[in-house]
């Protein structure tokens, strides 16, 4: 362990989806950071998957809240197998806040946020604290991706968000439906240049965050440029494994 480790306190986790989990852990005292932003988590286990004990999460919680969140999926490696067995109470180290993904309220330019997947965290983490600050005139849309029905995370709360605030919008869009075991009636098939159209109403104008695995991401990035969007106005994060 460094010397630039501290420590968190589980609370306790949530299962949002299929295989995905929220992991709770109170906020340390002075504890800062932006909505967007990641920790580094270290385990003190042994792990045996090749990738040592040491992770990067998103922080979905927005800095508005009183715990700390992250949100990923348990796959089958050593190291999401210990995360989630950690007890109420338990130790864990991390590092950070790292990342200039961020939401910065003094750019005022409508923002569309593109997630495939678990990429939709840093988006939840902006959007509410949009609506905790009462920033009204920062339009946001999130178009998310996700490959099954069944790993859609955090809709009611954005549906939520949704009808309680002018400025948002929230749409999802489900790639393998006939292999979902929940019904879907929504958009179906990859973000695309037809469904950007379809749902920004600024296209030009606006600020573009995409977050997902590295192959979406360089895609939409693809995609983006095909509607003209300057470099500078797009900012992404890969997701890399989850």
């Amino acid at each position: 362990m460094d010397n630039d480790s501290k420590y968190l306190t589980f609370l306790k986790k949530e299962k949002v989806s299929a295989d995905a989990y929220s992991f709770y852990f109170a906020k340390p005292e002075g504890f800062e950071y932006l909505p967007g932003q990641y920790i580094r988590i270290v385990l003190e286990q042994p792990i045996n998957d090749g990738r040592g004990n040491m992770r990067f999460f998103t922080l979905t919680s927005s800095p508005t809240e009183n715990n700390l969140i992250i949100t990923t999926r348990i796959i089958q490696s050593s190291f999401k197998k210990n995360l989630v067995s950690l007890y109420e109470g338990a130790k864990v180290a991390y590092q950070g806040p790292y990342g200039n993904f961020v939401f910065d309220p003094r750019n005022k330019r409508p923002r569309v946020y593109l997630a495939g997947g678990i990429g939709v965290t840093p988006f939840r983490s902006m959007a509410l604290y949009a609506r905790d600050k009462n920033i009204t005139n920062i339009s946001m849309t999130i178009i998310a991706s996700f490959s099954l029905s069944d790993d859609i995370i955090y809709m009611d709360e954005f549906k939520n968000l949704k009808e309680k605030l002018n400025n948002f919008d929230y749409i999802v869009t489900v790639t393998k439906p006939e292999l979902s075991k929940l019904s879907w009636d929504g958009e179906t098939g990859r973000i695309d240049a037809e469904k950007i159209k379809k749902y920004v109403s600024n296209i030009s104008g606006s600020y573009y965050f995409i977050a997902g695995p590295s192959v979406m991401v360089s895609a939409l990035s693809e995609v983006l440029k095909t509607l003209n969007i300057d470099r500078e106005n797009i900012k992404t994060e890969n997701f890399p494994g989850y």
